[in-house]
């Protein structure tokens, strides 16, 4: 992966393609919008398990000599598809047959990402159909990373998970004159985080990554 020739590829891409014996790639079904738009797929995996994994592609690609690429593509996929677009933009990277299944970096640079990094399950293997589990988070001081959407490097921020992102905002505009609110947009697992939820709304605690996307510094 990241990889001109195919027989490098192919070494590389298949054996986090089968992340369960039973992963099935879906022809007809298709699942995500825009560029993350794939082949939809199933297997008998839960949340936790999904979440290994993904991580396991991550670290591998980004031990890799193009970890810049790698990290650069990480949080686009992490972001939400409005966003994605945009930052696929910034970087100058093409995508093929508009999604980011293949995308090719301005030096052409091909990375391959596959379904199962891109969209969730149709279903995972822990699921109870028609119900969804919410947990009751106490309130705690918790320690969470920010991150700037055009950068690799994470700034860490000590604050209560009943913070609302109103609260986050202020917390940069003590550091950072000449910003606006409007200015300021904030993503968790590829969604825009509301001002007037607090943190642990979105299921945030320690050590997660909060990307931060400025729109002033790409006008």
């Amino acid at each position: 992966m990241g990889c001109g020739r195919t027989s490098n590829m192919n070494l590389i891409i298949q054996p986090f393609q089968r992340i369960t014996k039973d992963y099935t790639e879906l022809e007809d079904q298709f699942s995500g919008q825009g560029v993350k738009k794939t082949k939809s797929w199933k297997a008998l995996i839960t949340k936790k398990d999904l979440k290994i994994k993904r991580q396991e592609f991550w670290d591998y690609q980004t031990k890799t000599n193009r970890k810049k690429s790698w990290v650069y593509l990480k949080q686009i996929v992490e972001s939400s598809e409005s966003e994605a677009k945009v930052l696929l933009s910034i970087g100058k990277f093409k995508t093929l047959d508009s999604s980011m299944n293949i995308c090719i970096s301005p030096k052409g640079h091909r990375y391959e990402i596959p379904s199962f990094v891109l969209v969730d399950p149709l279903e995972f293997a822990d699921e109870i159909k028609g119900e969804i589990l919410k947990k009751n988070i106490p309130e705690d001081l918790i320690a969470i990373k920010l991150r700037m959407a055009n950068s690799v490097t994470d700034f860490d921020i000590k604050l209560s998970n009943s913070s609302t992102i109103k609260n986050l905002k202020s917390l940069i505009f003590q550091h950072n004159e000449g910003f606006k609110d409007q200015d300021l947009k904030f993503f968790f697992n590829g969604r825009l985080l509301q001002d007037h939820n607090e943190l642990r709304d979105y299921g945030i605690t320690n050590d997660m990554v909060i990307t931060l996307y400025i729109t002033k510094i790409f006008e």
